[in-house]
Parts: C-alpha cells; sequence; structure tokens
C-alpha cells in the first residue's frame, strides 16, 4: 500500500484539507506537525529556511523512508515538503493545499481555492474547501443523533462551522 504522510502546522482547517484528500483517494495517512522557525527567519522564504527537517513540533527530525505521497498545507509546512522532495529524489509525489508562497513548480499538484485566482499547469482549481464531510459520515451521524433530535421539528437542518483563526474569532 502507498504510504502517506500529511504535513501541517496543526491548524484544524488545514490539517482536515490535507487528510480529507488523502482520504478521498483512499490512503491512510500518518499527520506530522511541522513548525515555521523563529522570527525573523520566518520571514524568509520558506525554501531558505534553515533546518527544515527538524522543525517538527514534537522535536523529533523528518527522516526516511520517504511517504509516496506527501501533502502539506499552510507556509509553515512548505519547507519541510520540499526538503522532503528533495531527499527522496522526486520519489515522493508532493501535494500542496492553498497558496504555498513559491513557485508552483516546486510541487507536483497544487490545489487552489476557486476564489484564488492563482493558476498554473501543475494547479487544480477546487470548489469548496476540501474537507472529511461523505455522505456516509453524514448518515452515521444522523443515525447517532436520531434520538437526541426527535423532539425537534422537522427536517433538522445542520451548519458546520469553523474554529477561530489570527484573523477571525
Amino acid at each position: 500500500a502507498p504510504t502517506c504522510w500529511v504535513l501541517s502546522q496543526g491548524h484544524a482547517g488545514m490539517e482536515n484539507q490535507c487528510v480529507g484528500l488523502a482520504e478521498a483517494i483512499g490512503v491512510r495517512c500518518e499527520t506530522k506537525h511541522v513548525r515555521r522557525p523563529p522570527l525573523p527567519l520566518a520571514y524568509l522564504p520558506p525554501q531558505l529556511w534553515p533546518n527544515p527537517l527538524g522543525n517538527t513540533a514534537d522535536g523529533t527530525r523528518l527522516a526516511p523512508p520517504w511517504p509516496n505521497l506527501l501533502i502539506s498545507s499552510g507556509r509553515g509546512s512548505v519547507a519541510a515538503a520540499l526538503a522532503i522532495r528533495k531527499a527522496s529524489k522526486g520519489r515522493t509525489f508532493t501535494v500542496h493545499i492553498q497558496r504555498p508562497y513559491v513557485r508552483f513548480s516546486r510541487f507536483d499538484l497544487v490545489v487552489m481555492p476557486l476564489h484564488d485566482s492563482l493558476r498554473g499547469r501543475n494547479v487544480l482549481v477546487a470548489r469548496t474547501a476540501l474537507h472529511r464531510v461523505t455522505s456516509e459520515r453524514l448518515f452515521e451521524a444522523g443515525q447517532r443523533f436520531k434520538g437526541a433530535l426527535a423532539h425537534l421539528p422537522h427536517p433538522v437542518i445542520s451548519v458546520l462551522v469553523g474554529g477561530s483563526n489570527r484573523h477571525q474569532t
């Protein structure tokens, strides 16, 4: 079975997009949390960040065996993703979700939201944010909460709302 790593800074919205993509293509993934270098180094372009394979949240070093597929999201994961692609001699297929802040050609595939006007030869445009919601999961949740919601008027409508971030609360 192909191996897959998800690289993220641990932000739920970005990580869920990566895991959702892995699940949609049918691969199990291992999530690895990375972190940006301290200021002022974080202001440098990601490809110039020092020690990209050692900037993990738990202090371990990213090391072989390299995955067949690497899915990353967020500027903080770019340096590690590029370092893994280079260390694997291009054998790791790299996908970045959202703007990578480097040339798109540094990745095998970039998944860009429709509302961003950035396009390129290796850019896949997504109409919505990638996610993990499926018909099966919605049905299972409906069955699980059926009793608790039975007294409410029908149909029951639900809304998924994201959490806080540094731009919105």
